[in-house]
């Protein structure tokens, strides 16, 4: 015999808490991704910060988002202070979130910060993947240093 399963008072399964905090966390990352895409910054700011206004901890992902959302917009510096507090929070990037930040210094120009970035990730024991080796070579080609 089946275990009846608890439900809410609108008569659907009832929704632990803790699964409730994870979906509204993954519903604001959804958010900042898709308002870096749209290129609409002060927006997705602003939903990274109500993560914490909601006394939600930001993950990985977030902060990726974020960075991203700054690169997109040409926001390179400010992408670089999300990724240095992603660490200080005591979280590891992972390649993606390398990734995006190397977009945006290959995007700009920048080939000798795009270039710590990668010796950054080694030491950190982040393995470049063919995306990243893609942003980097572009960026390469962009700024005629291909040698």
């Amino acid at each position: 015999k089946k275990a009846k399963k608890a439900r809410g008072e609108d008569g659907k399964p009832a929704v632990s808490q803790k699964k409730k905090i994870k979906l509204r966390l993954q519903w604001l990352n959804r958010q900042i991704a898709a308002l870096g895409n749209r290129k609409e910054l002060t927006k997705a700011v602003k939903c990274f910060d109500q993560i914490a206004s909601e006394g939600l901890t930001p993950s990985e992902y977030s902060y990726t988002s974020i960075i991203n959302a700054h690169v997109r917009c040409g926001e390179v510096k400010k992408a670089r202070e999300y990724l240095d507090r992603l660490k200080k929070a005591g979280m590891a990037p992972n390649v993606v979130t390398y990734t995006a930040l190397l977009k945006g210094y290959t995007q700009v120009g920048d080939l000798e910060a795009a270039s710590a970035l990668v010796a950054e990730m080694e030491g950190e024991r982040v393995l470049p993947n063919l995306r990243t080796v893609n942003t980097l070579l572009r960026g390469c080609v962009r700024c005629g240093d291909i040698a």
